[in-house]
């Protein structure tokens, strides 16, 4: 099974998707049909360069690697969804953060950058940074919290 965005293919090989050369843990997900909630975080703005992580339920703990992250895609991701990003290593918000809000239920969003503040409420999605130095290539701490979890 394979998935195209842009020029970049996943493809998913034995339950991991594999894109250009990195391979990120899945569970057997097409990004396109999936029915569980999906996070993508990406090396480069705009979901460019490499795919760096893949999340499908709720997590809270370090990222790898370490401030590379700079955007990510949401997929199938359900009403009441909170997403935040941090600098500081261990989630504390005295640097830069990011929270990205979903207020309905999100086929598809892209959040190109952690640095802007969005208020899309034709879709759902909020993102409200903490701006102190920079956030984009620097996280290091994720919380991603679905609805009763």
């Amino acid at each position: 099974m394979a998935h195209t965005k842009g020029r970049r293919t996943f493809l998913l090989r034995s339950g991991l998707w594999v894109t250009a050369g990195l391979i990120t843990a899945g569970t057997g997900l097409a990004r396109a049909n999936s029915e569980k909630p999906a996070v993508f975080f990406y090396e480069g703005n705009n979901q460019t360069q490499r795919l760096l992580n893949t999340f499908h339920e709720s997590y809270i703990g370090r990222i790898w690697p370490n401030d590379e992250a700079r955007s990510l895609s949401l997929y199938n991701v359900i009403a009441g969804t909170i997403i935040q990003v941090y600098d500081h290593p261990e989630g504390k918000g005295r640097d830069d953060m990011c929270t990205i809000n979903v207020f309905q239920p999100v086929k598809t969003y892209d959040v190109d950058s952690f640095e802007y503040q969005i208020d899309d409420t034709n879709i759902g999605v909020t993102v409200d940074p903490k701006y102190h130095n920079g956030l984009d290539g620097k996280v290091s701490y994720v919380r991603i919290t679905l609805p009763g979890t």
